[in-house]
């Protein structure tokens, strides 16, 4: 076989394999930000779902890691006079504690 066509033959296979392989990483980006959106994105969200769920009134919220993850704690103060204290999973929404 003549070493041009050989060479030919390999930079084609090399251009197909390349172009196929940087779709997938172009797409990367997309697929991992679309991990990362958040159900709760602000402590106003946070404090309005804690108060749907316990009543009473928010008297602090503080962004936090719950979980190792992106989170709320809430304070609030029911209308028993205790203050709770709970968590909120800014990714999944769920409330704890």
């Amino acid at each position: 076989m003549n070493s041009a066509l050989v060479n030919c033959r390999l930079a084609v296979i090399f251009c197909l394999f390349f172009s196929l392989f940087s779709s997938q990483l172009s797409a990367t980006p997309y697929i991992y930000a679309k991990a990362q959106q958040l159900t709760i994105s602000n402590a106003q969200q946070a404090a309005r779902v804690v108060k749907g769920r316990y009543g009473g009134k928010v008297l602090k919220v503080q962004r936090t890691k719950v979980n190792g993850k992106p989170g709320y704690k809430v304070k609030i103060l029911k209308s028993n006079g205790h203050v709770v204290s709970v968590k909120v999973d800014a990714k999944s929404g769920k409330v704890s504690g």
